[in-house]
């Protein structure tokens, strides 16, 4: 269930951020979504199944979200409330890597960060209306959350070096 929530919370994430009027960044939330859908359907063969209690409160986020968007109108308040289940949504992959950093890949989460960053970088801050905080706000997440699990699932390999420089020092 989980990637069918952040599939539907992708999505609507992509569709507030295309209403905002988001161009040379709205590329990155598309393709987040379809990521997302693409998972959601190949987990129906490969993923196990089952509701877990975040699963049902990002459910509920992701209802909420779209009351808050129809209520208040916003795309940008809903893209806020999007963002924010999104974070509680990615807690348990992060406790599971504190827990179990070997069980994810790093090379996918270096290659997001990096588009993420080049997401930064395709802000045209010569036009107005992108360098805004409707327009900052979602590459700026994505940064700040995917380099989050990146360094979660590098941090290992970094204590492994901090111990050998401790037990070797240079004389």
């Amino acid at each position: 269930m989980t990637w069918f929530i952040l599939a539907a919370l992708s999505s609507l994430t992509a569709w507030s951020y295309f209403q905002l009027g988001a161009s040379s960044t709205f590329g990155t939330a598309l393709f987040c979504a379809i990521g997302s859908i693409a998972v959601a359907l190949l987990s129906i063969k490969y993923g196990h199944g089952g509701w877990e209690l975040i699963d049902k409160i990002t459910l509920l986020g992701v209802l909420v979200t779209c009351a808050i968007w129809y209520i208040t109108g916003s795309a940008f308040v809903a893209l806020i409330a999007a963002l924010i289940v999104d974070f509680l949504a990615l807690l348990p992959t992060m406790g599971k890597i504190l827990k179990l950093p070997e069980t994810e890949e790093f090379f996918p989460w270096f290659v997001t960060v990096v588009g993420s960053a080049l997401n930064i970088l395709a802000l045209d801050v010569t036009r107005s209306n992108e360098w805004t905080a409707e327009m900052a706000v979602y590459p700026v997440y994505m940064i700040f959350v995917n380099g989050s699990v990146l360094a979660l699932i590098a941090r290992p390999q970094i204590l492994r070096r901090r111990t050998i420089h401790a037990d070797f020092p240079d004389s």
